[in-house]
């Protein structure tokens, strides 16, 4: 299932509510309400894990998020960075698995090698990062 950190920590405490009212319910010996509540819980939480997995592989903000959790936890994506002056020559280029974190006016990231790469370029200069 494609979720992220956050989204699993949410459902552990949707789970974990879940699980306490239950038990509360069955101590208190109030055994039809427990079996509702925890039939109730069950839906709730597979609706939640089964739009949650869906919103982050069927739409674009979903995909982006779930991209960028990949990226900051596996410590990046394998990508190729160029970067082209304004005559068209190209002046950098990268490739390799980077976390990128973009700035005003340069480019930040450190290599599988974990040496850090700081790139700055002009206004005129074009970047170009592409997943691989």
């Amino acid at each position: 299932m494609t979720l992220t950190l956050g989204q699993w920590i949410f459902a552990g405490i949707i789970i974990i509510g879940v699980i306490v009212a239950v038990i509360c319910l069955v101590w208190a010996e109030e055994f039809k309400p427990a079996i509702i509540t925890l039939i109730i819980g069950t839906i709730i939480i597979a609706i939640y894990l089964g739009g949650l997995s869906w919103y982050n592989t069927n739409t674009a903000g979903g995909a982006r998020n779930y991209k960028d959790y990949v990226s900051n936890i596996e410590n990046g994506l394998n990508r190729s960075v160029d970067i082209y002056a304004e005559d068209g020559r190209q002046i950098y280029h990268y490739d390799g698995k980077i976390d990128i974190e973009d700035n005003d006016g340069y480019i930040l990231f450190e290599d599988e090698n974990n040496k850090r790469h700081i790139i700055y370029y002009g206004a005129l200069d074009t970047v170009i990062i592409e997943e691989k």
